[in-house]
């Protein structure tokens, strides 16, 4: 078993957690005269994609690579970009059907599946693709694309949703399901067609949203005392990081191998939402 493996492994099988001290350095993000921005996905390079609304609340993508901001449609209407791989690779959707955008070619690649809306959530460096949709039924599957192409829907067992959020660099696939009778969410990995329940034992009902390529950093939500928080936990270590960006509701959405996390914040004062950075360190919470 490599060191990937083993990795993935400790993520289902952990026990205590640490809690780390060092609060690292939040940098908002917003979109230059944006009512919102939502920052969703971050790649090696530190490049990062997400949604934002205009003054008109049109929805775009955008592209934040070195300092300097791009915004990013699919021809005919609204889109956004979910995720960015290290190859220039962003996959995103114009809420009907997913795409990849080449940065480089400024090209599209339209994901077709006779199923619709189809919900993308992440892009690895092979191009695989995870995301969900929702049948004409109100099921609900996950969906995995990969390059070739070739498409396919995956439900957990007694699953009555099924939603895959994030990929890692070997094609790892992490998600969450709900069953009949409860409402309640449960993280859950599949990796060579077995399903796993992912035991995250820092309570908060936690559910994961992204993971590094080297597959050794997770990032998600969780609630500790009833309050909206995201959390960074490394699965070699067992260190716990709770994040608040400016102590509000946050939702870290992924993590490059160099420890930088991407997310958004809710002002509750201004009722809008806000991107966010996070690298560690020693500095203070805002």
């Amino acid at each position: 078993m490599n060191a990937l493996r083993s990795a993935f492994c400790l993520l289902l099988l952990l026990a205590a957690t640490r809690p780390l001290t060092a609060q690292g350095t939040y940098t908002q993000i917003d979109y230059p005269g944006a009512t919102t921005t939502w920052a969703l996905g971050i790649n090696s390079a530190g490049d990062i994609v997400g949604l934002y609304y205009d003054s008109s609340q049109n929805a775009h993508g955008f592209l934040l690579s070195g300092g300097v901001f791009t915004s990013i449609d699919y021809p005919g209407g609204p889109s956004y970009l979910v995720g960015i791989n290290d190859l220039g690779q962003a996959v995103g959707t114009d809420f009907q059907f997913p795409f990849i955008y080449d940065i480089s070619s400024q090209t599209f690649q339209l994901i077709q599946y006779p199923v619709a809306p189809v919900s993308p959530a992440a892009i690895n460096n092979s191009g695989m693709v995870v995301g969900w949709l929702e049948t004409n039924n109100a099921q609900q599957f996950g969906f995995i694309y990969t390059p070739g192409p070739s498409t396919r829907l995956i439900s957990t067992p007694d699953a009555v949703t099924t939603t895959l959020t994030t990929l890692d660099g070997q094609g790892n696939l992490i998600g969450f399901s709900t069953t009949a009778g409860t409402s309640t969410s449960f993280p859950f990995s599949y990796s060579h067609g077995k399903y796993t329940k992912i035991k995250l034992d820092f309570g908060g009902n936690p559910l994961v949203n992204g993971i590094n390529n080297a597959g050794t950093e997770i990032v998600g939500t969780y609630s500790p005392n009833n309050s909206a928080s995201g959390f960074v936990f490394n699965v070699q270590t067992k260190a716990l990081q709770p994040l608040r960006f400016a102590h509000e509701a946050t939702i870290p959405n992924g993590v490059n191998d160099a420890g930088e996390v991407v997310g958004t914040f809710y002002d509750a004062s201004t009722a809008t939402y806000h991107g966010f950075t996070w690298t560690p360190g020693s500095t203070p919470n805002p």
